[in-house]
């Protein structure tokens, strides 16, 4: 059980984080627009860091008067680390935890797949079964390789922390949206100096002068209501090298939704 945990509301039902090597090309609207986005945006992130995953046993997962809320609902977080060469993948770690606020538990899994380059057919995965004890992961096997473990066992998502709203502190940023279909993105240029790009650089060895583009985009009526399907997008370039990408997502799923 979280102790002394501040009973929060989530306005973001799903928050994607993904790191590429690589760009792409943006447009812009007005101004206002602008604004009023960078400002739905900063409502949702300013909800993380969220360091003790154990506390989302008390958090719900939307922000919505006619929504109630359901102790058996469920958390899902998963990250993955990826290197991806002309278009094939290569390696893949991902993490997947399922946080039950109806037993108070947090479950999961941690898998590896690595592939050759010149022979797609010879692939290798394992999965190791974890737990959260304490906000620390555990395996609920015996785990042999000393350095996978304490890999694991050392793992923390951006959502526990990174520092998201750093990303809006950008002067480059430009926004697009689509009062249609409430599909929304902002993207733009990061500095070296963004607490999480450095962050990411620094674990996952990523070169210090590679440039950085960032885009977040999703569905929303923009007035904090109908936040779905938020995705946040880190790019590193650096030429001559394997695309690598970071994701991580925290997704809320209702009881009915089961």
């Amino acid at each position: 059980n979280v102790k002394h945990s501040k009973k929060l509301l989530l306005c973001v039902s799903f928050l994607l984080i993904t790191v590429f090597i690589g760009g792409c090309g943006f447009m812009n609207k007005d101004d206002g627009k602008e604004t009023e986005i960078k400002k739905s945006f900063n409502k949702t992130l300013s909800m993380y860091p969220i360091k003790n995953l154990e506390t989302l046993y008390e958090i719900d997962g939307h922000d919505n008067p006619h929504y109630e809320n359901n102790d058996q609902d469920t958390w899902y977080i998963e990250s993955s680390y990826s290197v991806v060469g002309s278009d094939e993948l290569l390696k893949e770690d991902r993490m997947l935890l399922k946080v039950d606020k109806n037993t108070h538990k947090i479950t999961g899994e941690y898998d590896t797949t690595t592939n050759d380059r010149k022979n797609a057919t010879d692939s290798t995965y394992k999965s190791y079964p974890v737990k959260v004890v304490n906000n620390k992961i555990v395996f609920t096997k015996d785990v042999k390789d000393p350095a996978l473990k304490q890999k694991i066992e050392n793992n923390q998502f951006l959502i526990q922390s990174g520092d998201l709203t750093s990303i809006l502190n950008s002067n480059d940023l430009k926004v697009t949206h689509d009062p249609t279909t409430d599909y929304y993105n902002l993207s733009g240029k990061l500095s070296n100096d963004n607490p999480n790009v450095k962050q990411l650089k620094r674990r996952y060895n990523i070169p210090r002068n590679a440039s950085t583009k960032v885009e977040l985009k999703g569905m929303s009526d923009l007035k904090g209501n109908n936040h779905q399907d938020q995705k946040l997008y880190f790019y590193f370039s650096s030429p001559g090298k394997d695309q690598i990408i970071y994701k991580e997502s925290i997704t809320y799923n209702k009881l009915s939704e089961h």
